[in-house]
């Protein structure tokens, strides 16, 4: 009798402390989530008619003159693969041919870039808004997407930069600042990316079993806050 009391009462406790025991673990505060990183959306993108002939001719879109505070600051520069079609120049307040600073366009290109709300303009990562210092002074301003390369490459107003993939937003940590964000912001829905094809850039460099460079890309320098 003694015996099963015991029992009983080692029993008894066992289950007291695990009921406490998951109450406790239920207290916890959970783990918060990291929080968005806010990303800019240009006002155009390269047109898919005119001197690109089809969206994939461009391989080249360049977003220069930025600025967070003010959207219709700066122009856009796209480069086509398609023979003799030259390069175009847009303004990011209008959409139409940039003339600005003696910019000069190529006959052929399209008469307005394309809205950045137009069905035609696929979704993909996005460079932050804001600076490896996280200073809200060093913000954004150039964007540029080579898909070439496959390659998003954010410079900011403090000369830093930070590159990532095109396939799948992660950062290039070996020549991008060392405060940047590891994955860019993307606004494909469950982050899919949207280039389907292999990372050309990372491929080609396997090939030739190379070290991961950026093409005329500058020495990330030194943030500062």
């Amino acid at each position: 009798m003694h015996t099963t009391t015991s029992v009983i009462g080692v029993l008894s406790a066992l289950f007291v402390s695990t009921v406490n025991g998951r109450a406790g673990l239920a207290a916890r505060d959970p783990t918060p989530s990291p929080a968005p990183v806010a990303y800019y959306t240009p006002n155009y993108y390269c047109p898919s008619t005119g001197t690109t002939a089809a969206s994939t001719t461009v391989y080249d879109q360049d977003w220069t003159g930025l600025s967070t505070s003010n959207q219709n600051a700066g122009s856009l520069e796209c480069d086509s693969t398609t023979t003799n079609k030259g390069v175009c120049y847009y303004r990011m307040d209008t959409g139409a041919p940039d003339t600005r600073n003696n910019l000069k366009s190529s006959n052929k290109c399209a008469s307005m870039a394309i809205p950045s709300t137009s069905t035609e303009v696929p979704c993909g990562y996005k460079c932050p808004s804001v600076g490896p210092s996280g200073s809200a002074s060093k913000t954004l301003n150039e964007m540029n997407i080579n898909t070439d390369y496959g390659l998003l490459t954010c410079n900011y107003n403090n000369d830093s930069s930070c590159y990532f993939r095109l396939s799948n937003g992660e950062l290039y940590t070996s020549f991008s600042g060392s405060k940047c964000v590891s994955k860019a912001p993307s606004t494909c829905p469950n982050a899919r990316r949207s280039y389907k094809r292999e990372d050309n850039f990372t491929a080609m460099l396997k090939k030739k079993g190379v070290e991961a460079r950026v093409p005329n890309a500058v020495a990330a320098a030194p943030e500062t806050s």
